[in-house]
């Protein structure tokens, strides 16, 4: 379908400009480029969102509460592309979430963080994966920021806490 269109273009153009075998092949070389280039941000996305659930399951192995995935990526001029925010009742909790995240990265996708903070005193972490960033709050403090809230134009995805 997509050929006949390209066949029925290239008819067109034709007939309107006369362009010759070169142009022609410049043109196919050129959208050849532009297929292969959305391939590959296809195939990355396929890759962020395996890196995304595996930052789920590392919040759920600890029992961490209130997931929440906020997909940037249709956004322009953002940090990042995915924010995965979650909380742990206490301290102890935020710092246990924070390792099982690292180590599940670590061992499933051969991915550690361009930098973690907070992990001196365990009420928010944030972990930079560069396209994804990790945030694991304490309630009161993930209230306070409330940054769930912050892109109103993301699409959000709650993940029920596991029992």
């Amino acid at each position: 379908m997509y050929f006949a269109r390209l066949s029925g273009y290239f008819n067109c153009v034709e007939d309107k400009i006369r362009l010759g075998i070169k142009n022609k092949c410049l043109f196919i070389l050129y959208f050849a480029r532009l297929l292969l280039s959305l391939y590959q941000i296809c195939i990355r996305m396929k890759r962020l969102n395996k890196f995304v659930k595996t930052v789920v399951d590392g919040i759920q192995e600890k029992k961490g509460k209130n997931i929440r995935v906020v997909d940037l990526s249709k956004i322009d001029d953002t940090i990042c592309n995915y924010l995965v925010i979650c909380e742990g009742n206490t301290p102890t909790q935020v710092h246990a979430i924070a390792e099982s995240i690292g180590d599940m990265m670590r061992e499933k996708r051969d991915a550690r963080p361009l930098t973690v903070d907070g992990q001196r005193n365990s009420l928010w972490i944030a972990m930079d994966y560069a396209d994804i960033i990790v945030h694991v709050f304490v309630p009161e403090y993930r209230q306070f920021y409330d940054l769930d809230n912050l892109w109103e134009d993301a699409d959000l995805t709650d993940i029920p806490d596991v029992d």
